[in-house]
């Protein structure tokens, strides 16, 4: 009767061998792959922070000032008839005022004028045009000059058309993200939301959104300048499959 031997090992042929060797190359591959992208992904969410923070630091120092930081002179000028208080020469006393009396007309819109450059810890020089807020979804950041990869990465960019607030259709361009930063969303924003753009001269224009659509991204009609004679803000951005863009439409709001 035939005996079956039942043993502990495997007889290793040389072809297995060969499988073993290259299933440990293929585990320490796909190891080493891992790590690099883990790593990569790490590095990107670190420069994005360290991005974030540089477009919030060109914001807060491109501000010149606020109005309460504005002091009132300490006079007022007032014309007298020089008969009636007997002042000889040009009829100007100065008369000495209450300083916690408040001129401020609140209707009167006080322009603060924002800094056209600003040159950061690192050394390089950013050329700004303007701010845009978007409160419907908590959105503030400069507008850059012109549209570059670099730029793109530290805010949002003027991508075409005119300065802002000027008559003519000023496109602006901002990346996708995964995360809340720059024009990652956009995608909330809905008929009737505002948008404020700031120029240069602290002047604030505040644009409604008419139109929420996607196009091709070789599409370039949305950056068509005939908007006769209006005023017209267009945003740009990524779609999440990158093959799109897409387009937020807004116009002046007629105050």
């Amino acid at each position: 009767m035939n005996q079956l031997l039942v043993t502990g090992k495997i007889y290793m042929t040389p072809e297995l061998k060969k499988k073993k060797v290259a299933y440990k190359g293929y585990l320490l591959i796909s190891v080493f792959i891992v790590c690099m992208l883990v790593s990569y992904y790490i590095y990107g969410e670190y420069q994005g922070i360290q991005d974030e923070k540089l477009a919030q630091e060109i914001l807060s120092s491109i501000v010149a000032g606020s109005p309460e930081d504005k002091t009132m002179a300490p006079s007022v000028v007032v014309y007298l008839d020089n008969e009636e208080v007997g002042v000889s020469g040009d009829g100007i006393e100065e008369i000495p005022v209450d300083e916690s009396i408040s001129f401020i007309d609140p209707n009167v819109e006080i322009l603060q004028p924002l800094e056209s450059q600003y040159v950061a810890t690192n050394g390089k020089t950013y050329d700004i045009v303007g701010i845009i807020r978007i409160p419907a979804i908590e959105l503030e950041y400069p507008i850059l000059d012109e549209t570059t990869e670099d730029l793109l990465k530290v805010s949002v960019c003027k991508f075409w058309g005119p300065e802002p607030n000027e008559v003519g259709n000023l496109c602006v361009a901002g990346h996708n993200y995964t995360n809340t930063r720059a024009f990652s969303q956009l995608y909330k924003l809905e008929k009737g939301d505002i948008i404020e753009i700031t120029d240069l001269s602290g002047r604030t224009i505040k644009y409604e959104v008419y139109s929420h659509y996607t196009v091709k991204s070789s599409d370039t009609t949305p950056t068509s300048q005939i908007t006769h004679g209006q005023k017209e803000v267009t945003l740009i951005t990524c779609t999440n499959g990158l093959k799109e863009r897409r387009i937020i439409k807004a116009l002046e709001v007629e105050e």
